[in-house]
């Protein structure tokens, strides 16, 4: 694309992806989990599985995309893939029978919820997608602490710095969810 050149349509794809993808993040924080992990019987667009944590990650990283974009795939990385409402599921007011163990031991007991959660019914591991947002956080901060100059504040409030202090207000607060977890 020439949008780093200055076409006026390259320009406006760009623009209408970003768009889309604040979109997609404010469904996400609004909890839509029929967007999110939709049941699979309703065929519908499953966010997650569409745009899985490392692909979401590598556009955050790109430096050749505009820095808008790449804050608008930060905030979408909050919404869609580290913060995801509880971390169980909901009650169920029902249970069937099988689903009752005949014996339950507390040493022999095993559950999924120790090394994911579920979902919708998807588990989803946090360790090795949180270690690759904390990754990609760290090398975004220390690339933005190699251009500060000594005493400079990281956010400036010039209007050519706007794109550049909504990427770094995305990751700070990508970083700040990071760090309840």
């Amino acid at each position: 694309m020439d949008a780093a050149k200055g076409q006026t349509e390259d320009i406006e794809v760009l623009d209408y992806y970003k768009h889309q993808l604040d979109l997609l993040a404010q469904m996400c924080q609004d909890q839509q989990y029929l967007a999110i992990d939709p049941p699979p019987e309703r065929r519908l667009l499953n966010l997650s599985l569409e745009l899985p944590a490392d692909l979401v990650l590598r556009c955050i990283s790109d430096t050749r995309l505009p820095q808008d974009l790449r804050a608008s795939f930060a905030r979408l990385m909050l919404h869609l893939h580290v913060i995801r409402g509880s971390s169980f599921n909901a009650v169920h007011h029902a249970r069937l029978w099988r689903e009752i163990p005949l014996n339950v031991a507390v040493s022999g007991n095993s559950s999924r919820f120790v090394n994911g959660y579920v979902d919708s019914g998807y588990v989803h591991s946090e360790g090795e997608v949180f270690d690759k947002v904390l990754r990609t956080v760290d090398v975004y901060l220390e690339e933005l602490h190699k251009t500060t100059r000594e005493g400079e504040p990281v956010l400036d409030p010039s209007l050519s710095k706007l794109k550049q202090n909504r990427l770094t207000f995305e990751i700070v607060t990508l970083a700040r969810a990071l760090a309840h977890f």
